[in-house]
């Protein structure tokens, strides 16, 4: 490769060495633009997992107050 290199002018070897640049840029800008996809996909799913969480405690916490409200009501009369 060294060989290759030594025989370009000055002015190729900073256009090999620009154009290689770019194309490194440009693979990692995709690479970062995909797994942001995927993180904003999986933070939904979370999200929504956390909803329902939420959810469920609430309507288990409001059944044990309904059922105790009534057992206390039960012992007062």
């Amino acid at each position: 490769m060294n060989g290759v290199l030594s025989q370009l002018s000055v002015t190729k070897r900073l256009v090999a060495i620009l154009a290689t640049f770019l194309i490194t840029i440009t693979l990692i800008a995709t690479d970062i633009i995909i797994t942001l996809e995927k993180n904003k996909q999986d933070s939904t799913v979370i999200n929504v997992a956390g909803r329902q969480r939420m959810l469920t405690k609430k309507f288990a916490s409001e059944v044990m107050l309904d059922i105790y409200e009534g057992h206390k009501s039960a012992q007062i009369r």
